[in-house]
């Protein structure tokens, strides 16, 4: 038969399932949940009412949503597990008094405080002294009279808001207190509390396990009462309770497991993954430096936390990327940092700290392969050997024998180089001519393999410039006439600089140097023993001595001296005659073709005539 409440609402968002229909009881005038339960011809027991939501909303005339959420919550509370408060309430009287309803934390029996508030939870009534049963008429205030809301209350500690704020968030967020914890699993926490508050005393191997449960906020302060020193200034208190645990376990134990007994292993099964991770992290950071058995062959020697502080030799070869071999010898030389832990019965392991794994892995970033060198400067290897040649790089192949090197290149001289390239100087002026890019600078090409490394070197000096920037160096431009300066030996064979020309003919080098810098000789560049000159070619000589004649060897054909021969030219023009600071001139030229016409005239045909029979009649 229905029986239709008067009043019926939606649970709060923070409403525990059976709070919902004790506050639905007392809107409606009933005598608590069970006498609701029987209108509704469910079971008595606290599962009628939460087992047929359908049955339920159907009977009472709720809507269906309703009596779902109300199951919804009652399922959430069931993975608690033995840690549900059944029979009697605690309460926030300050909560009551903003709204009457229970709370869905406030049922679980590691929650004694309120995280809005910071008060500890009341269980007992102020008036007549007994426990808030849960089967009483009306939520805010006691069978005796007395108003919750009217209760004094008592301060929490950071420990007890810690854990509640956990509780309430349903593992979501452990709020503003330390440690944080975000996105737990309730159960995973019930079983980490229960950890370090049962087993807190190192000599207690064997406990009871409904100890985790207590009935009483009274009991539950008592029971969470370790959490005030494992939590106290986050992570302090929590390291120093497991060096005392270090120190008090068995002196004989070879690994962290019998080192630390069941405290550990409970540790280990809620911290191996998840946000509880931290607290293993700690045990194995702490166990790293004090205590001197295996850890990297416990179960964990893969997890996170313990690779933070040594590495097994084979997995830190592994990590460094060189084989355990070459690792052994760099520790047995003293060159790596390592602890020998028992292992096995008789045996010993060597552990690598990962700061030290790490070090040499960062070391060994600095030193690069010839391949990567030259993908760094875009060259191809025999452009790469020129830059070798000409210093530029240096190659030790000796690293291979430092565990913090490996590689034969340094990275720095690599970046180093790169940026003396690509940052210039440009050149400022372009002739048009044909250009060639730096990867292009091969003896295929070029030819003089010893001009090539030193014309790199002119590069790198910014004695040759390039044509503007480029991406990479290989990329760079320079003009062919640039380039040619250095690769002008075969010009040197087969013509002949300005001092040795001047050697061949008795000119003065300074004439020949002035006559090619007024363009009346021609010559090429050219590098002799590194040095720049200037080579003049058969056909560039065969051009001047067919045009212009200097005026010394006249004089000298004449057995004259030249500037008496000066004062007899006449009219003829001398050129490329170098003024000296005195006001005298050398190296003036005479032009053939003037020479020819004089020949020629007559009056300067009989002068010569003249003047050689007065030659011939001297002596007489």
């Amino acid at each position: 038969m229905e029986t239709r409440l008067l009043k019926t609402f939606a649970p709060m968002d923070d409403e525990s399932g059976l709070g919902y229909y004790r506050r639905l009881s007392a809107a409606n005038g009933l005598n608590g949940w069970k006498e609701l339960a029987r209108l509704s011809e469910v079971s008595g027991a606290r599962t009628g009412l939460f087992s047929r939501p359908l049955h339920v909303a159907s009977m009472l005339g709720i809507d269906a949503a309703a009596c779902q959420m109300a199951s919804a919550k009652e399922e959430l509370s069931l993975g608690w597990r033995g840690l549900r408060r059944t029979g009697f309430d605690a309460v926030c009287p300050h909560c009551l008094g903003e709204s009457v309803h229970l709370r869905m934390g406030w049922g679980h029996s590691h929650m004694v405080a309120c995280p809005v508030h910071e008060t500890l939870l009341v269980d007992k009534c102020g008036g007549c002294g007994q426990r808030l049963r849960d089967s009483r008429e009306h939520l805010e205030y006691c069978d005796c009279g007395q108003l919750f809301p009217a209760l004094a209350t008592t301060k929490a500690t950071d420990s007890q808001l810690w854990v509640a704020a956990i509780i309430v968030s349903r593992g979501a967020s452990s709020g503003r207190w330390l440690p944080e914890v975000r996105e737990v699993h309730p159960e995973l926490f019930g079983l980490l509390v229960r950890n370090l508050c049962q087993l807190f005393d190192p000599e207690l191997t064997v406990t009871r396990e409904n100890a985790a449960a207590p009935r009483t906020v009274l009991e539950a302060v008592e029971f969470l009462r370790p959490l005030e020193y494992l939590l106290r200034d986050w992570p302090h208190g929590f390291v120093a309770h497991v060096h005392e645990r270090i120190a008090f376990g068995p002196a004989t134990a070879r690994t962290l497991n019998t080192k630390l007994g069941k405290w550990y292993l409970r540790i280990r099964e809620v911290g191996l993954d998840g946000p509880l991770n931290q607290f293993l992290e700690t045990v194995h950071q702490v166990a790293a430096a004090d205590y001197v058995g295996v850890l990297a062959l416990d179960h964990v020697s893969r997890h996170e936390g313990r690779k933070l502080s040594h590495l097994m030799l084979a997995d830190a070869a592994a990590q460094i990327g060189v084989h355990r071999a070459t690792l052994l010898k760099a520790v047995q030389a003293g060159l790596v940092a390592s602890t020998t832990r028992p292992h096995a019965n008789r045996g010993v392991a060597l552990e690598i700290p990962i700061e030290e794994v790490e070090a040499i892995v960062r070391a060994r970033q600095a030193w690069v392969s010839q391949a990567q060198a030259r993908e760094a400067l875009n060259v191809p290897e025999a452009v790469y050997k020129y830059f070798v040649e000409a210093g530029l790089l240096v190659v030790d192949h000796s690293g291979r024998l430092d565990i913090r090197r490996g590689l034969p290149v340094e990275l720095a001289c690599v970046e180093k180089l790169r940026e003396r390239l690509l940052m210039g100087p440009w050149r400022a002026d372009d002739d048009g001519g044909s250009r060639l890019q730096l990867r292009e600078f091969n003896a295929r090409r070029l030819g003089d393999k010893k001009a090539i490394v030193r014309l790199l070197g002119a590069i790198a000096a910014g004695d040759v410039r390039a044509m503007g920037p480029a991406k990479t160096p290989g990329e760079l431009e320079y003009l062919e006439s640039d380039v040619a300066v250095f690769f002008s030996s075969k010009s040197v064979d087969a013509g002949l600089t300005v001092q040795a020309l001047a050697k061949a003919t008795g000119w003065k080098w300074e004439s020949i140097s002035h006559w090619i810098d007024l363009g009346l000789l021609e010559s090429v560049p050219a590098v002799l023993r590194g040095q720049p000159c200037r080579v003049v070619m058969p056909e560039h000589l065969l051009n001047f001595t067919q045009s212009y004649v200097p005026l010394s060897t006249v004089a000298r054909s004449l057995n004259a001296r030249s500037s008496e021969l000066l004062e007899r030219l006449g009219g003829i023009e001398l050129v490329g005659g170098k003024p000296l600071p005195s006001g005298a001139v050398r190296g003036a030229l005479v032009r053939l073709g003037d020479l020819a016409v004089a020949a020629l005239l007559p009056p300067l045909a009989s002068a010569r005539r003249t003047e050689a029979s007065l030659t011939v009649e001297a002596p007489l």
